[in-house]
């Protein structure tokens, strides 16, 4: 108690003389100086703050910008890419072969920058989706391969393994449009909010 006691007086002592003046009058001055630094301090805190959140935000809406549209594509992409190769294999449209070429080539360079973005490599709905669809591409020769050797395709007029091919690749679609939907607004909500 009496050593509390005792650094009390002393920093009463030191702060005297910021205080008041020698002729016992309150320093106006010196509390305007310690004023004017506290607001200095808490400006520098403040803007160095707004200044890291409006960068993380344009970031933020930069990469939505970019973003979005390759997803777009990829999953427009795709289900081009089989019915193209569809044509190809049970059409035996072999002057296609070029065509499909590129179209894979586009498709994997869209793939891999979903995978720069982040997009294809979190642990959301959407890139499950993305992936699914890539897993379908990368299938896509022993699945037509084993429908051909089984007697699942005979000819252009097989219905019925088409229609299950063509159900399937746009469930996957309709589903990854549905989950980019909502992984853009949550993305878009964080940027509302300042995250």
């Amino acid at each position: 108690m009496l050593l509390k006691l005792y650094i009390y007086s002393k920093l009463l002592s030191l702060l005297k003389p910021l205080f008041i003046t020698d002729k016992g009058s309150f320093n106006w001055v010196a509390v305007t100086s310690i004023v004017a630094i506290l607001t200095l301090i808490w400006s520098v805190v403040f803007n160095t703050k707004k200044y890291k959140s409006d960068l993380i935000t344009k970031e933020r809406v930069q990469w939505m910008t970019e973003a979005r549209p390759l997803v777009a594509k990829f999953i427009s992409l795709v289900p081009a890419y089989i019915f193209e190769y569809e044509l190809f294999v049970v059409d035996n449209e072999k002057d296609r072969r070029d065509d499909l070429a590129k179209r894979m080539k586009e498709i994997r360079e869209t793939y891999y920058l979903l995978r720069i973005y982040g997009i294809a490599d979190k642990n959301t709905e959407l890139s499950k989706y993305i992936n699914l669809l890539w897993g379908e591409l990368t299938y896509i020769s022993p699945y037509y391969n084993y429908a051909r050797n089984h007697g699942l395709i005979k000819n252009a007029r097989t219905p019925k393994f088409h229609k299950k091919v063509d159900k399937y690749i746009s469930e996957l679609v309709n589903k990854t449009s549905v989950f980019v939907g909502k992984y853009f607004d949550e993305q878009w909500d964080k940027v509302k909010n300042g995250k």
